[in-house]
């Protein structure tokens, strides 16, 4: 986050589900109080909330589940919403491993799918890796409305800079895209 508003960030959004669970506190309101970071939990349980679900299951990584990040923000909006929450952590590997379909992935898909209860109506996706695997999640269970909160993040931002024209008009224009990154940059 230092390294983002030290490079000219006016605005940051933490689009990772995990980061976000443990993290979106502290930075907001300890680390960087006078600085706007966003996180990608609320939308996407804001979009529970909207959507009307009465049973939504959440797949996300161990961390997340554990951390209980969406169950906690559907209920502070409405807390009779059953939330089914359900941990995949080989899922990132693989799909950092550039998985994304075949027997591996379906498989392992199953698994944890088949581990929500057959009424949940919608399934939030608590990991921002998993829409790389939403075909193979839409095969395995279709019907089930998929809630991604990384879009969701994306059209609440834009409500956000309507609602703020003084941030919006200092974004950049120019269309450049840069990356910076603390990994291995061949795998990136």
């Amino acid at each position: 986050m230092e390294f983002l508003f030290n490079q000219g960030a006016t605005i940051v959004i933490l689009a990772c589900n995990t980061a976000t669970a443990h993290a979106i506190r502290y930075l907001q309101q300890v680390r960087f109080p006078d600085k706007k970071i966003l996180g990608v939990t609320i939308p996407g349980a804001e979009r529970v909330t909207e959507g009307g679900y009465r049973k939504v299951g959440i797949l996300a990584t161990e961390s997340t589940v554990r951390n209980r990040a969406y169950k906690e923000r559907v209920h502070i909006i409405d807390n009779t919403i059953q939330i089914q929450e359900i941990a995949a952590p080989e899922l990132v590997p693989l799909i950092e491993a550039g998985i994304f379909n075949g027997k591996l992935i379906e498989q392992t898909l199953s698994i944890h799918l088949n581990k929500f209860d057959t009424d949940i109506e919608a399934i939030v996706l608590g990991c921002t890796h998993y829409p790389y695997v939403r075909a193979t999640i839409e095969q395995i269970r279709p019907g089930l409305d998929i809630i991604d909160p990384g879009f969701e993040s994306a059209k609440k931002f834009v409500e956000y800079l309507q609602k703020h024209p003084e941030i919006e008009k200092n974004l950049s224009r120019d269309g450049k895209v840069w990356y910076k990154m603390s990994g291995n940059t061949e795998i990136f």
